[in-house]
């Protein structure tokens, strides 16, 4: 299993030099440059010396340590010279690292290999990817529909919003999809329609993105590469121009561009891309051959029996891509079952969901009939109490009438012209 290389020591040296015949040193940051960004200060896990001088003249004359497909800063320190001088086999990932390397003083045979990416289309199964891709939808990562990829390292500009509208444009009736790579949802000020794709999607998942897209903007030279080995058009943005120089190893000039108005006139497919694809994984495949022939030299110079060592690698490979394509097809299965049960889930959710809703909006319209009820029962009140108010004031009135002297005196009057009027 893969572990942290630890603090640059005596003691570590000797044992990365003891558990292997042969390293490969192949990171994404270019050798030379300046990594606190990557390891902090934490002394305990920093392992910056290990990329500017490998593991030392001593270990190495039994332990090859390779350079490979590795980039340069343009600031090459002299450990570094040392070290790539050492090895039977440099690789530099494009043709300005192999400049700089040969500028101070590494010498000619530096080989130029192409983004190891450009091999996954052998490696990733196109099954795999249409099953993951079915997962994604029915997770509601992916649209139903074909969509567009665009890959963001820093905050989204305006600009760049401007030119990807017009992409859309162009290719009809797609969607956008957000890939990102080191930089928080919350910065890159999304547009509302555009759908982000999540953080913690697995390298498999974020392939699948990739494969099923109906085009790519890429943002750095691995989804460039990517996107290339799994047959993809794309095109690279690459505004600080760094991107650049690894990728036109496997693609051209016409793919790459440095300002977001020039991604629409770029040639997200140009005629010759599988032409430049197929010649990079040639030179690829080649440079990996060479490292397995100097793995050999390293083991048979330890002293092992390197026909034993094949067989039994070879018996290892076929257990293990036996146990690797089980395993797969085991994960497939309980992943379409946690995608089933998710989805239901999500489906139940939203069904719920839709149910308060509609009680809301019942509470809602029952709450508007409450206060007009509570309005007409006050006005009801008003007016009753204005027709007790008119009754007190009319029976105050006839008590007042009732003992006026001409009420009294008149009464003995009244009576008889009831009777006369009663008969």
């Amino acid at each position: 299993m893969a572990a942290p290389l630890g603090e640059y020591s005596p003691a570590r040296v000797d044992g990365i030099a003891s558990s292997a015949h042969l390293s490969v040193v192949a990171p994404t940051f270019p050798l030379g440059a300046e990594l606190a960004h990557y390891y902090g200060g934490d002394r305990s896990v920093d392992g910056r010396e290990f990329f500017s001088r490998g593991l030392g003249e001593g270990p190495e004359q039994d332990h090859p340590v390779l350079p490979t497909l590795v980039r340069v800063s343009e600031d090459v320190p002299a450990g570094l010279v040392a070290w790539c001088a050492r090895q039977p086999l440099t690789a530099v990932r494009d043709r300005r690292s192999r400049d700089r390397l040969v500028a101070a003083g590494v010498g000619e045979e530096i080989a130029v290999v192409p983004n190891p990416a450009v091999l996954l289309g052998d490696l990733a199964s196109p099954s795999v990817l249409v099953a993951r891709v079915g997962h994604l939808r029915q997770l509601g990562e992916l649209p139903d529909s074909e969509f567009l990829v665009v890959h963001v390292v820093s905050p989204v500009t305006p600009d760049l919003v401007a030119a990807v509208e017009r992409v859309r444009d162009r290719l009809g009736a797609v969607e956008i999809v957000v890939l990102t790579t080191g930089v928080a949802h919350d910065e890159l000020a999304l547009p509302p329609a555009w759908r982000l794709i999540g953080t913690d999607l697995v390298v498999e998942d974020r392939l699948a993105v990739l494969d099923a897209a109906r085009a790519v903007i890429a943002a750095d030279e691995h989804v460039a590469a990517v996107s290339s080995a799994l047959g993809q058009d794309w095109v690279l943005l690459d505004p600080t121009g760094e991107q650049r120089w690894p990728v036109l190893e496997f693609a051209g000039e016409d793919q790459v561009v440095t300002h977001p108005e020039e991604i629409l006139s770029a040639a997200f497919a140009p005629p010759d891309a599988a032409d430049r694809l197929a010649s990079a994984q040639r030179v690829l495949k080649s440079h990996l051959d060479r490292i397995a022939q100097i793995a050999q030299d390293a083991l048979a110079a330890r002293g092992g029996d390197l026909e034993r060592r094949m067989a039994d690698l070879a018996g290892e490979n076929h257990a293990l891509r036996t146990a690797h394509r089980r395993l797969r097809e085991r994960m497939l299965v309980e992943r379409q079952a946690l995608v089933d049960e998710l989805a239901t889930t999500w489906q139940e959710g939203e069904r719920v969901a839709r149910e308060a809703d509609e009680l809301r909006e019942q509470l809602a319209r029952l709450r508007a009939e409450l206060a007009h009820e509570r309005e007409l029962h006050a006005a009801l009140a008003a007016r009753h109490r204005d027709a007790l108010e008119q009754r007190a004031a009319v029976e105050s009135e006839l008590a007042t009438l009732r003992q006026t002297k001409l009420l009294r005196w008149s009464e003995p009057l009244r009576e008889v012209y009831g009777k006369i009027r009663r008969p």
